[in-house]
């Protein structure tokens, strides 16, 4: 019998503190599950043993401070095979091993977006992200991705808050002129 089903969309595993990933920790803590499934162990932490610890104490049903068995142990299973239920030793190895390797790509994938992220820079393009207020994204000349070209009014909201803190207004003065009803909200304010 299915007591719950937890999903985090759109939230990495890199994340501690996912909601539903909590909730599926107290359910085996609360002993209301026996069994875990989890679509697989990168899905469930990409921090590495930190978070596999603790996983595993929920599941061995240890108390996560002193390390004692306070209550009856969970099973957790994957859908590629991954099954605590067996010799003990070589699924807290796989684990482990699955975990330290789904943090490690986290990594590997970080590093390779900054240094995409420093190569279109370096060749004036945008790299993407939140368009900066007064810019628009237009194609690049040579059809290889993006660059970012004046806004014609935004631009001009920016030039006159600056010639209004340049004048003397205050920057507490130019933020309300900016998100006054006639003002010029960001681009994602809310309407």
């Amino acid at each position: 019998m299915v007591v719950a089903i937890h999903i985090d969309d759109g939230i990495s595993g890199a994340v501690r503190d996912r909601p539903e990933f909590m909730k599926w920790l107290e359910d085996v803590r609360t002993c209301q599950v026996d069994t875990l499934v989890a679509w697989h162990v990168d899905r469930l932490t990409r921090e590495g043993v930190n978070v596999a610890a603790l996983i595993l104490d929920a599941i061995e049903g240890k108390d996560s401070v002193t390390g004692k068995v306070i209550r009856t142990p969970a099973r957790l299973v994957d859908t590629k095979g991954l099954d605590s239920d067996g010799d003990e030793t070589s699924f807290r190895l796989q684990f482990v091993l699955q975990a330290e390797i789904a943090r490690a790509e986290r990594e590997r994938m970080r590093d390779r977006s900054a240094a995409r992220h420093r190569r279109a820079r370096a060749a004036g393009r945008w790299s993407g992200g939140v368009i900066p207020y007064g810019f628009r994204p237009v194609k690049a000349e040579d059809d290889k991705g993006y660059v970012l070209e004046h806004h014609p009014e935004e631009a001009r909201v920016v030039r006159e808050a600056a010639d209004r803190i340049l004048c003397g207004a205050s920057w507490g003065a130019v933020t309300r002129w900016l998100n006054s009803p006639e003002g010029h909200p960001p681009h994602k304010a809310k309407a």
